[in-house]
């Protein structure tokens, strides 16, 4: 597993696992340079990296889309059980910092880690403790990694993609991520200490970030 201060390779024209290659047009807005890309099953490999800046310039027609290190990850909508999971996950941490104050928790909100912009990532759980809170002037973006982010895994992520989402949020400072997957009912726990768990149904979650709080891994999964 990597942990703070990996190295992550660069990713231009890399292949990644995926049911079918095709060509993508991208947006004419990126110009000559940039409308050639291979796509693997939900990543899009552009000629040479993509930046925050592109991705803001493309048409928001409903996808999910996330850069790592300059690489361009299309996801379709969500769905059902997806929404249901992100939510039930949402309201159970939102009950435990209720009235407290130990931070604010988001859902699909996005950060831009560090690396000349070539790094946004959106979970669709993310905390983010008090004191790392914006204040005085609201920033455009989120500078950093949340505290704690809970992705639930689609089936057209590749395994690949999922671990390098997660190295690089504990790179750039995460304390703890969560990835959840539908269909085994499992939660895997990866931690910027270097421990990391898989819990099923019947176990129960003890999150250190906020406050040891324990979660019933099958409330999760309630639809």
């Amino acid at each position: 597993m990597a942990l703070r201060g990996a190295t992550l390779r660069q990713p231009d024209r890399r292949r990644y696992a995926g049911p079918l290659e095709d060509t993508l047009k991208l947006p004419p807005a990126f110009g000559a340079g940039w409308r050639q890309a291979f796509y693997h099953g939900s990543t899009v490999i552009a000629t040479k990296p993509l930046t925050i800046a592109d991705l803001e310039r493309m048409p928001d027609d409903g996808m999910r889309r996330e850069l790592l290190e300059g690489v361009l990850l299309e996801l379709p909508p969500a769905e059902w059980l997806h929404v249901c999971i992100a939510h039930n996950i949402h309201e159970a941490i939102r009950s435990v910092i209720a009235g407290g104050n130990l931070g604010r928790v988001f859902v699909e909100a996005g950060f831009a880690i560090a690396a000349q912009g070539r790094h946004w990532i959106q979970p669709d759980v993310s905390f983010i403790a008090a004191g790392r809170l914006p204040r005085g002037e609201t920033p455009k973006f989120f500078p950093g990694a949340p505290d704690l982010a809970v992705e639930v895994i689609s089936p057209s992520e590749t395994a690949e993609d999922v671990n390098r989402k997660i190295e690089l949020l504990l790179a750039s400072g995460a304390q703890e991520i969560w990835a959840v997957y539908p269909k085994t009912r499992t939660v895997e726990i990866r931690r910027g200490d270097g421990s990391a768990a898989v819990l099923h149904e019947a176990d129960t979650l003890h999150c250190p970030v906020l406050g040891g709080a324990p979660f019933p891994v099958r409330a999760f999964f309630a639809v």
